[in-house]
């Protein structure tokens, strides 16, 4: 038969195409970092205007695009199959906390644990992920994108803080933030089979827009204030690194393999893993009073390698020969 080399082809053909546009975006988001970079060295942008920057992010534009990756278009066949997504979502974020334990155990880290078990377990994913994955692999993956966000915030806000604050009381209201707030919409509108009135729709993809570049802005404002001359002293910095951008998407890959047939879903769930480490890590430990130093040189450096790292492994294990 004819029908599986074609389908083989084309395939091959869609995976070239989603490679060339990530490329592509990777490329057009670290320019945007770096402007972002020399606007933080040359004042443009200050401290202040980036923690303002970050709540209008945080509290507007990725609600916005949350919302406007469901608002128009419903991938899901029933509420059992939005489910099933959601589940493997959870998995996937729950696996990343023994892994993260096991990968501090490896490198025999001592001091600093829980700043290394956060940056092991939790990514990007939302202000790098998620405009990533909705740019280059279309709406469908958004959509799951959103969804994987929904507990990588409880992740972030109850496993995450308490790493950093044990001996404060659990708070519901760290939780339960405008990202979480959005995602919990995202999966009514799912359920119910909303759709948005064209306004609506439109307002929030317009402001959900604002997230790509205004998130690389920020991150490129906040590499300017890493001091270079520290990597050369920190020992772990090459091991993490490589474990963190390569091992623990890899392990992510492996264990969705085993049981996972849609081809998106995986893609979603390695490329969310694959993002460096989430810049809350700086943001956390500036508040717990924590080692920001340790926190900005692996944001920078992991940042940085994204830009090959990221391509790469998509290369390696969803383009087809």
């Amino acid at each position: 038969s004819w029908i599986w080399p074609k389908d083989a082809a084309r395939d091959c053909e869609d995976s070239v195409m989603d490679m060339t546009t990530l490329i592509t975006q990777m490329l057009v988001l670290t320019i945007v970092m770096a402007i972002g970079f020399l606007a933080r060295r040359t004042q443009v942008m200050d401290a202040g205007f980036s923690r303002q920057l970050s709540g209008l992010l945080l509290r507007i534009a990725i609600p916005a695009m949350i919302i406007a990756s469901v608002g128009e278009e419903n991938p899901f066949a029933d509420s059992g199959e939005m489910l099933a997504v959601l589940g493997i979502c959870t998995l996937v974020n729950l696996f990343m906390i023994p892994l993260a334990y096991c990968l501090v155990w490896v490198l025999r880290i001592r001091e600093q644990r829980e700043l290394y078990q956060f940056m092991f377990a939790l990514s990007n994913a939302g202000f790098m992920g998620l405009p990533i994955i909705t740019s280059v692999f279309g709406s469908t993956a958004g959509v799951y994108a959103a969804l994987f966000l929904l507990p990588n915030n409880f992740l972030m806000f109850g496993y995450g803080m308490r790493l950093f604050r044990k001996d404060e009381p659990f708070s519901w209201k760290q939780i339960f933030n405008a990202p979480v707030c959005a995602s919990l919409i995202a999966c009514a509108i799912c359920l119910l089979r909303l759709k948005l009135p064209p306004v609506i729709q439109e307002c929030a993809e317009l402001l959900g827009s604002m997230t790509t570049p205004c998130a690389m802005l920020i991150i490129g404002a906040s590499l300017a204030d890493t001091r270079l001359s520290d990597l050369r002293k920190d020992r772990l910095i090459v091991p993490f690194t490589l474990l963190r951008m390569f091992f623990v998407p890899l392990c992510c890959y492996g264990m969705l393999r085993l049981f996972v047939t849609d081809e998106t879903l995986i893609q979603v769930c390695v490329m969310m893993s694959a993002m460096p480490v989430a810049t809350n890590a700086v943001i956390f430990a500036s508040s717990c009073g924590k080692d920001t130093g340790l926190c900005s040189r692996t944001v920078f450096v992991t940042t940085l390698l994204s830009v090959i790292s990221v391509p790469l492994l998509y290369a390696l294990l969803f383009v087809r020969a």
